[in-house]
């Protein structure tokens, strides 16, 4: 292929034009994936303001397991089963090492219960367990449906502390029913921050992996090096054709 524009003769290669289409159109398909990736994390920001806006309705009317509740105002009445209360290593709050406090809530008129994060502790640097306490007797909690906490509660061997409470570095829902006696929710209850029990609580309910801006600033990068690879091929593949003038030109 060889076309001239003006004093400019462009004639790239064949091999030279099947590669950068392809490219290009890698490229091209990149930023499009990032595109719809923010697209899709809009829709999710969107559902989850409009659950929020909603009133609480009763936690045993909803799938825990289904996405489109997540955070879902909630109320649940129920007693925290205190001797089987976990805690969650490896939670950051402010830069800070720390865990969350995670405890069963045997639900009213249910036969599961539910985990419910009341809040994160700080780690000492001797890394010595802190003393959590719970509630005693039936109560009423709100809070906020929230995804499983971490797959995995490991009960035994590698990554947990033996005794009550126990520390953990992921949760294994299916051991932690076998220890209470009862299934659990597949999700975890975010306690309210307003509620007078339980510890720190500061949800992070738009973590930094939600944010469309990030994708739509992966998509321009990748639209970019499009246009790079564009510039690239025309530059490499032009030669300026020299006409009688320019051979008077160099004999002057």
């Amino acid at each position: 292929m060889a076309i001239r524009l003006g004093p400019w003769h462009f004639a790239p290669s064949l091999a030279m034009t099947l590669l950068t289409g392809l490219l290009l159109a890698l490229l091209v398909s990149l930023g499009q994936w990032q595109l719809d990736r923010a697209r899709q994390k809009e829709v999710l920001l969107e559902v989850r303001a409009a659950n929020l806006a909603k009133d609480p309705v009763d936690l045993r009317t909803l799938d825990g397991a289904d996405p489109a509740n997540r955070y879902r105002r909630v109320w649940v009445r129920g007693r925290y089963d205190t001797e089987h209360q976990v805690l969650l290593d490896n939670q950051l709050m402010g830069g800070r090492p720390g865990l969350h406090v995670l405890t069963p809530l045997r639900v009213e008129g249910a036969s599961w219960s539910v985990l419910v994060n009341r809040g994160w502790l700080p780690w000492g640097p001797e890394r010595r367990l802190p003393q959590v306490t719970a509630p005693e007797g039936p109560l009423t909690l709100e809070g906020l449906v929230g995804r499983p906490a971490n797959p995995g509660l490991q009960l035994a061997g590698t990554g947990a502390r033996e005794g009550w409470p126990r520390l953990v570095i992921f949760v294994d829902y299916q051991a932690l029913e076998g220890v209470l006696g009862q299934s659990l929710a597949p999700m975890v209850l975010l306690l309210d921050p307003a509620a007078t029990d339980g510890y720190r609580r500061d949800w992070q309910l738009t973590p930094a992996e939600l944010k469309p801006e990030r994708h739509r600033g992966y998509a321009l990068q990748w639209f970019s090096l499009g246009l790079a690879l564009v510039v690239i091929f025309i530059t490499v593949n032009s030669r300026r054709i020299q006409t009688g003038s320019d051979f008077e030109d160099q004999a002057r």
